[in-house]
């Protein structure tokens, strides 16, 4: 996931997330096929079935900023920002800036980020995936209370954009590391439709 789009996943830990992964570790190991999980890079998208696929929502976020990234008025930095002080000396910006709560009071619910120009993280990141929406992002507005529901939109997003427009393959070679996990990023072209 970091060769192809600069985002490193979390390892598992003893918090609510961690918890989280570990069960679904053992859901795949336990069920996958009952499930249909597909947990290696070889997804049979001409048949007929139904797959169950491991996504991981700033992957696609990136995949999208980065196919955005030529269009006129579209501003990268207002969705990227630098790792570390590296990066920022090099001109170089690849983390997803956060759009996740940062306040006690208001837990899981978007909230402002901290620049002079206040913009509301709701419709910063509805602005992001507008092109790939059918609904009025006013409608969305008011469906998509939390980060999580925000994320729940991206992960479908994710699912018809690898189904549509193929996925990032790893090199063949490196095809028999994949044994019980593989993230699907979605293959993107610059000027999305």
């Amino acid at each position: 996931m970091y060769e192809k789009t600069c985002q490193r996943a979390l390892a598992p830990t003893a918090t609510l997330v961690g918890a989280l992964t570990s069960r679904m570790v053992h859901i795949v190991d336990k069920y996958s096929k009952e499930l249909g999980i597909c947990s290696t890079p070889y997804l049979e998208m001409d048949k007929l079935k139904i797959s169950t696929i491991e996504v991981f929502p700033t992957a696609t976020l990136f995949q999208i900023i980065k196919s955005r990234g030529k269009e006129n008025k579209f501003k990268t930095n207002d969705y990227l920002e630098p790792y570390n002080n590296n990066e920022k000396d090099s001109g170089k910006f690849t983390k997803i800036k956060s759009y996740k709560k940062d306040k006690k009071d208001s837990p899981g619910h978007f909230t402002y980020i901290n620049n002079e120009e206040k913009i509301d993280n709701k419709k910063r990141m509805l602005e992001l995936i507008k092109p790939y929406l059918a609904n009025e992002t006013k409608e969305l507005e008011e469906k998509i209370q939390t980060d999580d529901d925000y994320d729940a939109i991206i992960c479908a997003l994710t699912a018809y954009l690898v189904d549509k427009n193929c996925y990032e393959k790893p090199e063949n070679k490196d095809f028999d590391k994949f044994t019980n996990s593989f993230i699907y990023i979605p293959k993107l072209s610059k000027n999305p439709k």
